[in-house]
């Protein structure tokens, strides 16, 4: 189950965000505007260590996504098979997780900073337009099953649904993306092994309901082992949560966006 989790990111599509663009003919075609966190599909929300995702035509050739063997001594890949895909930010290649003619995932490189960038898709050597995006320190995002409701897992790492839904004063897990630097930092195109806490889980939130989860019943937030990108969040909802709320994360001012909850029943 945890594996499963770990590749949610590579495989949800975003929403496609329509601008115009100055596009050579033939060569990958995207705008500023069509570059999204991928769990909220938020354009421009993305931070260091963020999974995100490109939307736009004549991006590749072929359709690949991220295997196994790919990731040999915990590096990840930034070229996959043969489709001769880069993503570039800032000139730094970004790892991949899927490339295909219309999309392609990715991690925004964690050796990053929240600075202006350049992002820049190249296919077989033939470049698309150079486009400008503003890193953010965070930009919290939480995975979605569907339109309404958070992924989330029980301590047992099985699925929090509506048939097992979450309990008030039981623990559960929240996955995300956006998060930022932690302690220590995700290095660059490697793999975590190991758990790392979030540089500032003192200004780190859950809101349940809009109503922030005391400190206490959020024993860690950081690097999900095994997971490049993706963030794990251990939470105890408190035993007066109401059925199925609203749930955001935030760190700072930084919030998730609004609308998503959790099936948590009595």
């Amino acid at each position: 189950m945890r594996e499963r989790l770990c590749f949610v990111a590579a495989v949800l599509a975003g929403l496609c965000f329509g601008a115009e663009t100055d596009c050579k003919p033939n060569a990958p075609c995207y705008s500023a505007a069509s570059v999204a966190n991928i769990a909220s599909g938020e354009a421009g929300a993305l931070a260091p260590n963020t999974l995100a995702r490109i939307i736009g035509t004549v991006l590749a050739f072929s359709e690949r996504g991220l295997l196994a063997g790919d990731a040999a001594g915990w590096e990840l890949p930034i070229l996959l098979g043969n489709t001769g895909v880069h993503v570039l930010i800032s000139g730094i290649p970004a790892h991949l997780f899927y490339v295909g003619p219309s999309q392609i995932n990715f991690l925004v490189p964690s050796n990053l900073r929240a600075v202006e960038v350049d992002l820049q898709v190249v296919r077989q050597g033939v470049a698309g337009p150079p486009v400008r995006l503003r890193l953010r320190e965070e930009a919290p995002a939480l995975f979605l099953k569907d339109p309404q409701y958070v992924i989330a897992s029980h301590l047992d790492w099985s699925l929090v649904t509506a048939d097992a839904p979450a309990r008030p004063d039981q623990w559960f897990v929240l996955w995300a993306t956006g998060l930022g630097r932690t302690n220590p930092d995700a290095q660059y195109g490697q793999i975590p092994r190991e758990a790392a806490k979030l540089a500032r889980k003192d200004e780190f939130r859950v809101y349940l309901d809009g109503v922030p989860v005391a400190p206490e019943r959020v024993n860690y937030v950081g690097l999900a082992p095994l997971c490049a990108g993706l963030y794990q969040i251990n939470v105890r909802a408190p035993a007066t949560a109401h059925p199925d709320p609203e749930v955001r994360i935030g760190v700072g001012e930084s919030l998730s966006p609004a609308g998503t909850r959790i099936h948590l029943r009595p």
